[in-house]
């Protein structure tokens, strides 16, 4: 379970797991840690059509994310126990199941084992391309659930997945989420009369010392912050606050960089709907896809 997820408030347990459709809509189970940003866009659009019901079962759904707005129930499991209970008995036209922790996807193609259920799998962060050792269980596991899978989806670059394809040969087609833009995600900048560019990074962000044990040191940020120094920008990192209590010590590291330069600032995140009026602020963005030579420059 999550650390720091602090007392289960949504405990209000779903209907109509067992139904494919509910009130003339077809039904979507999402299951996952949290509501993350990839969910909730997920979540958005298929709302947006008005052809389909969501049930969200999660392990840690905090208050500020609003789920009521995304989701048409929503419940925090107790455990993988629980969890496992629930999906044994549902048959929705589709489970979708966010794998990080794996289990999450085991449980779900164990279900469609079960009842027949078409099931998709996001792999948000391919255990794969987190591990440096190839024959890591994790990636394992990871390989066996896809293999069970109808389908899954990703962010990764087509490099990467051909990269995944290469070591999954078996693995099932793979989908790429698209939509038309949606008004209530995008605002207007509004210039902040700055007279530094601002930049942003808005997302997940790995302990440094988790990165370096597991061998992702150019996943760090330091060179970035560093350049603050004589770049003319001012650096934001907004970083996912998943849990209700997290577990911010893991990021000292950063926390003492933002003492030392005066241009950078990490600080915890918000709830991904009130993302656009805060980007506002800000002239660029900063990405980074996860294959293993990338890195923030």
């Amino acid at each position: 379970m999550p650390r720091g997820r602090g007392t289960l408030v949504h405990r209000d347990k779903p209907d109509h797991l067992n139904q494919s459709t509910v009130a003339g809509r077809r039904h979507i189970v999402f299951v996952s840690y949290y509501p993350s940003s990839r969910l909730i866009r997920n979540a958005v659009i298929l709302r947006e059509t008005g052809k389909y019901f969501i049930i969200l079962l999660g392990c840690c759904i905090r208050e500020d994310t609003e789920p009521e707005r995304f989701f048409d129930q929503f419940y925090e499991i107790w455990d993988f126990q629980e969890l496992w209970t629930l999906l044994a008995d549902s048959c929705p036209a589709c489970i979708h199941a966010f794998i990080q922790p794996w289990i999450l996807g085991a449980l779900a193609v164990a279900a469609k084992e079960k009842s027949g259920t078409y099931t998709i799998i996001d792999s948000n962060d391919a255990m794969l391309f987190l591990h440096n050792d190839p024959n890591h269980p994790d990636i394992s596991m990871e390989e066996a659930i896809l293999r069970q899978a109808d389908g899954f989806t990703h962010k990764m670059p087509p490099e990467a997945i051909a990269v995944l394809r290469q070591k999954y040969e078996k693995a099932p087609p793979d989908y790429a989420v698209q939509s038309l833009p949606l008004p209530q995600l995008f605002r207007d900048r509004t210039p902040n009369g700055s007279t530094r560019n601002r930049l942003v990074f808005a997302g997940g962000v790995i302990p440094p010392r988790l990165a370096d044990s597991l061998g992702h040191g150019n996943h760090l940020f330091d060179p970035m912050i560093a350049s603050t120094e004589n770049t003319g920008l001012h650096l934001d990192i907004l970083v996912n606050q998943n849990a209700r209590d997290m577990h911010w010590e893991e990021h000292r590291h950063y926390q003492r960089m933002e003492k030392r330069y005066p241009c950078f600032s990490f600080k915890p995140g918000v709830p991904f709907h009130q993302l656009p009026d805060i980007l506002t602020n800000y002239h660029f963005g900063l990405l980074f896809d996860n294959l293993a030579r990338a890195q923030y420059l």
